[in-house]
């Protein structure tokens, strides 16, 4: 697919009209009261603004064409880390790719990657 004529990776699709900025001012205020109202408004805040932000991510790849199912997801996982290992353990591309990232000791104890400042 070539995308002549397209002018963005995504293409405005034109929708209903929203609430308007007055409910969702109201809403807005609303909001911040019952944040404020939990024990600890700046913990609660942020989960909140993660919330939000998954929730905008989802629309968009919804509106773009992009649904996510869990067969879906499954089936990539399977395509590029292998099957789920049938004795519970990561799969096998996974657990080679751990293996690849993970620094070795050497017989002395110390680190023989410098890749990973952890070791």
């Amino acid at each position: 697919m070539s995308g002549a004529g397209q002018t963005a990776l995504f293409d405005a699709v034109p929708g209903p009209p929203g609430p308007g900025i007055t409910a969702l001012t109201r809403v807005y205020a609303d909001q911040l009261t019952r944040v404020a109202a939990t024990g600890d408004p700046g913990r609660f805040r942020l989960l909140v603004a993660a919330e939000s932000a998954g929730a905008l991510i989802a629309s968009e790849m919804g509106a773009a064409g992009l649904p996510w199912r869990a067969d879906v997801h499954d089936a990539v996982l399977a395509e590029l880390l292998g099957e789920p290992s049938p004795m519970g353990g990561p799969p096998r591309r996974l657990a080679e790719l751990g293996r690849a990232g993970s620094p070795t000791r050497s017989g002395s104890g110390r680190c023989t990657r410098t890749a990973r400042p952890s070791c």
